[in-house]
């Protein structure tokens, strides 16, 4: 079989490193991989790929801004899938799904597309949103990662979709071990999403009750100066600080005592499945999608009202002053083991593809 997989770029988001799994997954198979991306980091792929996959990439290095940008990327999609001829193909993100549709009308193959992140809430231009919803109706399946997001789809869709899970997949050589220092970490991109400017101002009401503690957030992105001018304003330029983006994958495992998610949304959100995997105390805003399915609270973790700072304190302040509890989420860490073992999720994988090759 030839799988083709389409993304948006090969950096360190969610997507990208799904695909990277299943690629390898599928190469361990005997099949012939493809992966079609529309832009690569002037360092590579983030995330390590078989040398058997045959990449397929529009745009090196940093992303131009233009008005024919996407006219570019789907005539580049076009031409690729004349050129590979695919068995199936496998789409990832809203707008990649959208030209992954369109490039493909008239195709013997069967597409899955996978919506990866909250399509009403992830800042793109509306119109986006309901080309996605009408042109989805061309996909042969649809993969969604929560069951609060399945329900979220339009009922013309919702018998094409299924519910798969990311994996944890920790790197080996990845271990938690808290060395109780109250050293907090973060992890994603540097933008309005991730509430960061949140994390920050919780973190100022931490200080008074726990002066020694610190706030590494992991990540790049277009806001960076935008919480580096947040940091100065507060006072906080030793105890906030912003290093980029982890050499290794995961590597801010090792990194800290206690993680915090502070986004306003989520896709799935694979810093808690990693975090929580690898038994590392968590904090989580209870936003849409992804934390509630995957952090029992007060038993691997704890859920705190979306967008409530306030509370995002408290419960920070709890879990630092509480090595005990710290030790209950860490003994823990098997629920998401088992709930996201690689094994059992790339088995869904399997059947999905199987059913639509038929």
């Amino acid at each position: 079989m030839r799988i083709v997989f389409v993304q948006s770029g090969l950096g360190t988001g969610g997507a990208e490193k799904i695909i990277s799994i299943l690629a390898k997954h599928r190469i361990g198979k005997g099949e012939e991989v493809h992966v079609i991306a529309m832009f690569c980091p002037a360092e590579g792929p983030y995330f390590e790929h078989p040398a058997e996959v045959t990449f397929h990439i529009l745009d090196h290095g940093d992303i131009v801004p233009s008005r024919l940008l996407q006219w570019r990327r789907l005539k580049f999609l076009k031409q690729v899938l004349r050129e590979i001829k695919p068995d199936i193909l496998v789409s990832f993100l809203t707008k990649i799904n959208v030209m992954s549709l369109l490039a493909s009308i008239g195709r013997t193959y069967p597409v899955i597309i996978s919506e990866r992140n909250n399509p009403k809430l992830q800042g793109n231009n509306r119109l986006w949103f309901y080309i996605n919803n009408y042109v989805s109706r061309l996909a042969n399946r649809i993969v969604m990662l929560t069951e609060r997001a399945n329900k979220e789809l339009a009922p013309v869709l919702k018998d094409k979709s299924v519910v798969i899970c990311n994996p944890h997949d920790l790197p080996v050589g990845i271990r938690f071990k808290s060395k109780f220092q109250k050293r907090l970490v973060s992890v994603g991109r540097l933008q309005n999403q991730k509430g960061f400017d949140r994390l920050i101002g919780a973190f100022e009401s931490v200080l008074p009750n726990h002066p020694e503690a610190t706030l590494t957030i992991y990540g790049d992105g277009r806001d960076r100066g935008l919480l580096e001018r947040q940091i100065k304003e507060c006072g906080l330029e030793r105890r906030v600080f912003l290093p980029g983006v982890t050499k290794k994958q995961a590597e801010w495992i090792t990194l800290g005592d206690v993680f915090v998610l502070s986004s306003r949304h989520e896709g799935f959100a694979n810093v808690v499945v990693e975090a929580t995997a690898a038994g590392m105390p968590i904090v989580a805003f209870d936003c849409d999608f992804g934390p509630s399915e995957i952090i029992d609270h007060m038993t691997n973790g704890i859920l705190v009202p979306n967008a409530d700072i306030p509370a995002l304190s408290k419960a920070i302040s709890k879990l630092l002053s509480d090595e005990k509890l710290q030790k209950h989420f860490t003994g823990n860490y098997q629920l998401s083991r088992n709930r996201f073992a690689s094994d059992k999720i790339l088995r869904q994988w399997d059947r999905v593809i199987e059913d639509v090759s038929l």
